[in-house]
């Protein structure tokens, strides 16, 4: 039996966001958070509003419903 493949950075980041990846996100000390729900997101900075596009145009390709 082979071992499972690890998973791509896609399923990370979709893991990470979930549904927040089309909200708004805040900076609260070393967390980033979910302004819509509250959720934390993870310990870091806020991205980039260009690299959250990014992530929200590799969600509609992976999906295939060409909206983010």
């Amino acid at each position: 039996m082979s071992e499972p493949a690890p998973p791509s950075w896609l399923d990370i980041a979709r893991a990470m966001f979930g549904d927040c990846i089309s909200h708004e996100h805040e900076q609260v000390g070393r967390c980033v958070y979910c302004k819509t729900c509250g959720r934390r997101l993870y310990q870091g900075t806020v991205a980039a509003p260009d690299e959250i596009a990014a992530l929200r145009e590799a969600f509609a390709l992976e999906a295939g419903d060409g909206s983010a």
